[in-house]
């Protein structure tokens, strides 16, 4: 088969139907939360458990960044228009994000086979082609998928450096943190809120501080700019995120995690699998937390931070 794309359930794993199909050949994974093989919070396409090619999700939920998955798909479309693929795709989660995202990956890939796994609760009738129902592999224990992926986490956490960049002057991808404008720590001042990073994004205002604000405070800074809705987060919530290193084009080069930010300076101390002094043009963030024993913890919420 030239292309075959593989679709399960959360209870189920294709991790040997993997390795059987795509021997030496290429492997595209498109299921973020996916650690039978590397650290979850990422897509990519492989080749004989060699990386071709990586994105940074900075998440296990694929609905959060659906525009990644189709870029992987696209990209190793591109790249090998002529050799044979097998394609894990995410875990299928009824909704309608999820829904549309598989179909539109579907038609795209344009699969020879099309493999669901028993009980996923899709709708098989608009594939391209139709899809043969298998009874995959039962996935580990939730224990066991918790030490699995903690395992790949203290693997990358091994192999980090410690590195400094500003985040002021360091683009940033993947957050709310750095997609509007910067306001004069001066003018936050004159409205009282002092101590606080502020941003004006659209009509709204962003403000990372470890005070709370009176509601005259948060008022008259609306007022100052021109904004209608406030959204908070605090310096803590940064601690812990994961991250990559990103050159101009768009390539990454290093994965690691956040370990502060000082929102005064906007020094960040950041541990990342990079070479010390390696220029950062891009910073992605994530929103999945580790700590430094590779513990996940909660998730930080979309566009939260």
């Amino acid at each position: 088969m030239n292309r075959v794309a593989l679709l399960g359930n959360a209870g189920v794993t294709w991790r040997e139907r993997v390795k059987s199909l795509a021997k030496s050949g290429l492997f595209l994974n498109l299921d973020p939360g996916n650690a039978d093989f590397t650290h979850p919070g990422k897509v990519g396409l492989y080749r004989g458990g060699r990386v071709v090619f990586e994105r940074f999700t900075g998440s296990t939920d694929p609905t959060r960044t659906p525009h990644l998955l189709m870029w992987a798909l696209g990209e190793a479309l591109v790249r090998f228009p002529d050799e044979p693929i097998v394609a894990l795709f995410p875990v299928y989660r009824p909704s309608p994000i999820s829904w549309q995202t598989t179909l539109a990956a579907m038609q795209m890939f344009r699969p020879e086979l099309i493999e669901v796994s028993h009980g996923t609760g899709v709708n098989l009738n608009a594939f391209p082609i139709g899809p043969t129902v298998v009874e995959a592999e039962k996935a580990f224990p939730p224990m066991v998928r918790a030490a699995q992926r903690k395992a790949h986490w203290m693997a990358l956490l091994e192999r980090c450096q410690k590195h400094r960049l500003n985040v002021f002057e360091t683009p940033i991808e993947g957050a709310r943190l750095g997609s509007g404008q910067r306001i004069d720590p001066d003018e936050c001042k004159r409205v009282g809120l002092d101590d606080a990073y502020v941003e004006a994004i659209g009509s709204s205002l962003f403000i990372v501080s470890e005070h709370e604000y009176e509601e005259a405070q948060i008022s008259r800074a609306l007022d100052l700019t021109h904004t209608a809705k406030p959204f908070f987060a605090h310096p803590d919530d940064y601690v812990g995120l994961v991250c990559s290193f990103v050159r101009q084009s768009g390539e990454e080069f290093g994965y690691g995690r956040i370990a502060k930010i000082d929102f005064e300076t906007g020094d960040a101390e950041i541990l990342n699998t990079a070479e010390v002094d390696a220029p950062v043009r891009i910073l992605r963030l994530g929103s999945i937390r580790i700590d430094t024993k590779g513990n996940e913890y909660e998730e930080a919420r979309p566009w939260s931070v």
